[in-house]
């Protein structure tokens, strides 16, 4: 049984929109790269809104795909997708190294706290 994502609340839902998402710059947060395993957070800003998704190269060779968009949900801001990408990676740590999962374990905290400033 999966856990369930933390931070699901801050993904509003997905709508059918025909954006092409390639006339907006993607922004990538590289998570986790240890040459043989390497997870990726995509995101990008259309128009005051934030959709993401991820590029995954699993350990064994695998590669998982999500290119932004808004059928995937979006957000109120990029710190928002962040922090639901890595409670989302983190509900399927089985396919992930110990070591990736690490990583994600300490970028949640340090993505969840505020900006003082």
């Amino acid at each position: 049984m999966l856990k369930s994502n933390f931070f699901e609340q801050l993904r509003h839902p997905g709508i059918e929109d025909a954006t092409d998402i390639r006339q907006y710059p993607i922004k990538e947060l590289s998570v986790f790269d240890n040459r043989i395993e390497q997870i990726v957070i995509l995101t990008a800003d259309i128009n005051g809104k934030i959709v993401a998704g991820y590029n995954i190269r699993f350990s064994e060779g695998r590669e998982a795909i999500l290119l932004p968009a808004f059928v995937h949900g979006w957000f109120d801001s990029e710190r928002n997708a962040i922090l639901y990408y890595l409670g989302y990676f983190k509900t399927y740590c089985n396919y992930f190294t110990p070591e990736a999962i690490d990583e994600i374990n300490r970028l949640i905290p340090q993505y969840s706290q505020q900006n003082l400033f």
